[in-house]
């Protein structure tokens, strides 16, 4: 099936289809034959769902090679509990989704039956940085960890893999962790040439020669009054720094073409997500709810031709399997990201950066030094605007993260501007 009709008769199939999951017994149902009739965007929808049911669900992945979204259901929910919240999942397909009409279609939907739910993996995960033997190993033996839909496991990535860990592993997660080796990583420190009202994947400088990239308009509350600004990563600059739109050219010249913003929040250390706000209404800076696409052709001076911009629409949810575009001030807009892991804790030059997404790539490089901060999104085609996925943070060896949009402004007591 595809196109609006199947998705109008999505919720009916669910409700049918529901019948046959009030047992505990293991197994995947397909719920659409035939032909995909789920967007991107719907596939969304429905991670949002999940991540809002982690008793009944054990999370959400997509296969792109088949075209398949896979939603696992926790064998120890109830019966109740599991109707209850494949209820919830009716929304998509529905009259009143607003992704309805989106395309192109690229997922059908199935159900697999069976294993922990993502209330038990998440609690999990959280012992890591809080229980020995794990908290004294991090950003030396313990380099990553997350929950991984795929294999219904913690996954930690570790520096090698010894038997004290083996041992550590067995007794701590009772078979519910995997030890994978690990990499050391990268923060990305490095469109060029902007001026007010200014747009994310903008350059962003200091005169100490430190840059980065900007994200994505948001906007805070200061005693009652909304202040607009920049979301960038929090390894940046510290609080209190003024920053500049601009460049060093590839001789090392500095060029400041008005001040973007200054840091008033910031959140950057072990275990916390890696975020700041460069709040523009405090230094009179103009910002816009967009951000350039399209590839940057001249990383070191300005450019000779831009794309866009594109105006940012709404925050994404991301799951594994799905397609995003990298956009950094530096590499340009790089859109054959495919996420591979969700809300990972990685260390990377001693610091333990949480809530990162990670995508790897089959067509090179998805960000460079100076890309950090540059916005993650879904160009949708660049024919209704960009969904924001979070911001660019580090490279470990092939694999690239960037932190969750949507724990980013949580972390910023923010919101995402849309004008």
């Amino acid at each position: 099936m595809s196109g609006n009709g199947a998705l109008r008769k999505l919720p009916v199939i669910l409700s049918v289809i529901t019948l046959c999951w009030l047992s505990n017994q293991a197994g995947t149902v397909a719920l659409a034959n035939g032909g995909a009739n789920l967007s991107d965007q719907q596939g969304g929808e429905l991670q949002a769902t999940v991540l809002k049911n982690p008793d009944a669900f054990g999370g959400l992945w997509g296969d792109p090679a088949t075209g398949v979204l896979t939603i696992n259901i926790s064998g120890s929910v109830t019966s109740s509990r599991r109707a209850a919240a494949i209820q919830a999942l009716n929304f998509v397909g529905s009259s009143h989704d607003p992704f309805l009409v989106t395309k192109p279609k690229k997922w059908v939907l199935q159900f697999h039956n069976g294993g922990p739910s993502l209330a038990l993996l998440n609690s999990l995960a959280n012992k890591i940085p809080t229980t020995q033997p794990w908290d004294s190993y991090i950003g030396a033996t313990v380099l990553s960890w997350y929950v991984d839909p795929v294999s219904q496991r913690v996954v930690i990535g570790v520096s090698e893999i010894t038997d004290a860990l083996r041992q550590a592993a067995e007794s701590t997660f009772g078979g519910l962790a995997v030890l994978i080796v690990g990499h050391q990583g990268t923060l990305l420190y490095d469109r060029i040439h902007d001026g007010q009202a200014y747009s994310g994947s903008d350059r962003i400088v200091t005169s100490d020669g430190n840059y980065c990239s900007a994200g994505y308009k948001a906007y805070i509350s200061v005693s009652g009054v909304l202040h607009y600004g920049m979301i960038t990563a929090g390894h940046c600059w510290s609080n209190g720094t003024t920053v500049s739109q601009g460049y060093y050219d590839c001789n090392a010249g500095y060029h400041s073409f008005g001040t973007m913003g200054k840091v008033t929040r910031r959140v950057f250390g072990n275990n916390v997500t890696d975020v700041e706000f460069l709040d523009g209404t405090a230094t009179g800076t103009s910002t816009a709810a967009n951000m350039w696409y399209g590839s940057e052709p001249n990383p070191c001076g300005p450019e000779t031709s831009n794309s866009g911009p594109i105006n940012d629409t709404g925050v994404g949810s991301n799951y594994v399997g799905e397609s995003v575009c990298f956009d950094g001030s530096v590499t340009g807009e790089n859109c054959n990201g495919v996420i591979d892991a969700t809300l990972v804790c990685v260390t990377v030059q001693g610091t333990t950066s949480c809530n990162q997404d990670r995508a790897h790539s089959g067509n090179g490089s998805l960000a460079t030094g100076g890309d950090s901060g540059g916005p993650v999104e879904a160009n949708n085609g660049h024919g209704t605007g960009v969904l924001v996925f979070g911001t660019i943070s580090s490279v470990v060896g092939s694999e690239w993260y960037y932190s969750d949009a949507t724990y980013e402004l949580n972390a910023m007591s923010a919101g995402l501007a849309t004008s």
